[in-house]
């Protein structure tokens, strides 16, 4: 069986932050195989997934693609805009780091993912980070359905009330009840979401519940933003 060669590159030059744009990073790997033989216009499945912590960390965010080499043996993709297998790329506290890259390949396209890189990542998403501050971001994380947060602002708290209730609260400087703010709430399952307010003394409350098909409570992870109004 022959070897396969990867070299990886992350191009920070392209990196796109643009409001108008999705965030994402450009990336790109030469594939070779043990001849030092381009791997050319070949379909490859691929598992991208940001480890935080170090290089044996818990993948807070997972993604696959299934690019197709060039005749230079190149495949190119956006992190960010992959099928989403875990978590949410645009809710990771970049600020809160250090993260890494970690790939996983299979030559087939398949998902029988049998070679595997993983480097550190250094300044380039950092610039994700800057984009949110800039935009008046007062809280955002990525919740699991037990309410353990994976990713986030280091602001908020969360507490599970019940099945399918979830509290999300945050340090309110300005003593303003964010219910008029822009919130945006996007459930990591199949179960529908919905949200309500209250206030409490110095701050507010995000009421955040699950609903399955029937209408029944039910937990469900989910990501929020929220911005000033």
């Amino acid at each position: 069986m022959k070897r396969i060669c990867i070299i990886l590159f992350l191009l920070g030059t392209y990196l796109l932050v643009s409001a108008q744009t999705p965030e994402k990073i450009s990336y790109q790997a030469i594939m070779r195989n043990a001849n030092n033989e381009l791997l050319q216009n070949k379909l490859v499945g691929m598992q991208i997934s940001i480890l935080k912590s170090s290089i044996t960390g818990v993948p807070i965010y997972s993604e696959t693609h299934q690019p197709i080499t060039n005749e230079n043996g190149l495949v190119t993709l956006e992190i960010g805009k992959g099928t989403v297998m875990n978590g949410s790329f645009n809710t990771i506290d970049w600020a809160n780091g250090p993260y890494f890259l970690r790939t996983q390949t299979d030559i087939n396209g398949g998902s029988n993912y049998t070679i595997t890189g993983t480097s550190e990542l250094l300044s380039v998403p950092y610039a994700l980070y800057a984009k949110r501050a800039a935009n008046g971001v007062v809280a955002y994380g990525n919740i699991d359905s037990q309410g353990n947060r994976s990713a986030g602002s280091n602001n908020f708290s969360v507490t599970k009330v019940r099945t399918g209730k979830y509290e999300v609260s945050w340090d309110n400087t300005l003593n303003t009840y964010y219910s008029t703010g822009i919130v945006n709430l996007t459930s990591t399952s199949d179960e529908s979401i919905a949200l309500s307010w209250t206030s409490t003394l110095g701050g507010a409350v995000m009421i955040v519940s699950a609903f399955n098909h029937l209408g029944e409570p039910t937990d469900a992870g989910f990501t929020f933003t929220v911005l000033q109004p």
